[in-house]
């Protein structure tokens, strides 16, 4: 099932992951941070992404693109799974953060948004996306 095309989610994820460990104290005291619900707009942000890198990965995969709903199927386990995950990993074992229900919800809004883009992108510029993704034969 595995394929290169899952790499750069993969590697965004991770980043998440190492972002989220890192104490908010290191970002400094500047203004815009204190923008009011600006840690919102960052999860969204950094889920965007996230949704946009999976869906394609996924929709590279023929084993999964061959079958329509078990692309969303898959895209929401995995993506809705990790949206959550990282506010329990913030929650449950990282003492300079916490997980908020809110920052689970700007990651799945994010995420949502972000294949929305992605598919849009997907139907209207089939012939860009045809040439540097092409879905491979497991």
């Amino acid at each position: 099932m595995f394929n290169k095309s899952l790499l750069p989610s993969i590697v965004w994820a991770i980043a998440i992951l190492v972002l989220i460990m890192v104490p908010g104290s290191s970002f400094g005291n500047t203004s815009w941070l204190k923008f009011p619900h600006f840690d919102k707009l960052v999860h969204f942000v950094l889920f965007f992404v996230f949704g946009g890198l999976l869906f394609f990965g996924l929709v590279c995969q023929k084993s999964i693109n061959d079958r329509g709903w078990a692309l969303w199927v898959y895209f929401s386990i995995i993506g809705v799974g990790y949206a959550i995950l990282t506010e329990y990993i913030q929650w449950a074992f990282i003492n300079s953060r916490k997980g908020s229900i809110w920052d689970a919800l700007a990651n799945i809004l994010g995420l949502y948004v972000g294949v929305w883009l992605a598919n849009w992108i997907i139907k209207k510029q089939k012939n860009l996306f045809s040439r540097f993704f092409q879905p491979q034969n497991d």
